[in-house]
């Protein structure tokens, strides 16, 4: 956006200076006509950039965050595991303890 400011700034001042700096002929007209539409091209161009780089971005976040969830949701599921792991090891440990039968939990 600042680069689109920037732009716009810059070829207004050499539309003023194009038209101020010659004498009044019909070729001011013609060069003011040709400065509005490199003013209209080179904001056209920022635009462009910049929605494509607001995509670009916008898309790499989403990707991001479902990497981010994916790892999230792995790391629970191995923590319910492991946790559902020691329940039956401390379960067998204790049925060991007391000398049964059956030691599976």
């Amino acid at each position: 956006m600042k680069a689109l400011i920037t732009t716009l700034m810059t070829m207004t001042f050499a539309l003023v200076l194009t038209a101020c700096g010659e004498d009044a002929s019909p070729t001011v007209g013609e060069k003011v006509d040709n400065a509005a539409a490199t003013v209209k091209e080179s904001a056209t161009d920022a635009y462009e950039t910049s929605k494509d780089t607001l995509s670009e971005a916008a898309e790499n976040s989403g990707d991001y965050l479902q990497e981010k969830g994916e790892d999230a949701a792995d790391a629970m599921s191995d923590a319910a595991t492991d946790a559902g792991n020691a329940i039956e090891d401390a379960c067998e440990n204790i049925k060991e303890g007391l000398d049964t039968s059956n030691t599976n939990c």
